[in-house]
Order: C-alpha cells, then structure tokens, then sequence
C-alpha cells in the first residue's frame, strides 16, 4: 500500500515489458513532481532486470533552493 498515492508499487506485479518500464518511469515522475516541489526532475531511466526481479532506477534531478544536481540510482523489487 502506497502512503503518496502512486501506482509504482502495483506495476512492480506487472510482467516486464517495454510498456511496463514506461508506465512506472511516468509514476515516478507523477509522484515525486506531486509531492517532491523542492525538486525538479530533468531524467528518469528505468531499466528492467530480469535476473534480480526488478527495476534499476536513475534519477537526475536539481534541488531547487541550492540549485545542486543530484543522481540518485535506486532498486525496486517486488514485497509480499
């Protein structure tokens, strides 16, 4: 259950597919521009990865108040 509202975590039960990697790159986006305003996101790649289950995630964002670049790379794997 998503605390923010995003689908990211149920498309993680979806079969990997190309159409599966662009719906969760746009609820990535969706949520962090909803409740992230301190951020504006200039990249978001998503790789599928089979043999791990999962999705690799790099974020490219700017934090607005510093203007720092940030890269962020993250794992999202499937939870019971």
């Amino acid at each position: 259950r998503s605390a923010v509202g995003s689908t990211a975590t149920r498309l993680l039960f979806e079969n990997m597919t190309p159409l599966t990697n662009n719906f969760l790159k746009d609820a990535i986006i969706e949520v962090i521009s909803n409740y992230e305003p301190r951020v504006e996101i200039f990249s978001v790649e998503v790789y599928f990865d089979f043999d791990n289950n999962g999705y690799n995630v790099n974020l490219n964002y700017i934090i607005l108040n510093d203007n720092s670049k940030v890269s962020t790379s993250v794992f999202l794997e499937r939870i019971r």
